[in-house]
């Protein structure tokens, strides 16, 4: 399977798209956690959403450690 991963100036990004496939969270539910700002924060360009790597990283490291409820 070829890459799909991109970079912004050597920050790895993640589509919205590749992030149920790291979380185990469907798409949906994550599109609706980020309407509701309970998701790693989006980088918009145009139409197209990504995620830093780190942001969701920080993120599912922040509801395995006691911080949101899952």
């Amino acid at each position: 399977m070829p890459s799909q991963d991109k970079y912004l100036d050597g920050i790895r990004l993640v589509t919205r798209q590749q992030l149920p496939e790291l979380t185990g969270i469907g798409y949906h539910t994550l599109k609706m956690m980020e309407y509701a700002g309970k998701s790693p924060p989006p980088v918009r360009f145009g139409r197209i959403v990504y995620y830093r790597l780190r942001d969701v990283e920080a993120w599912i490291e922040s509801r395995t450690s006691g911080g949101e409820d899952a």
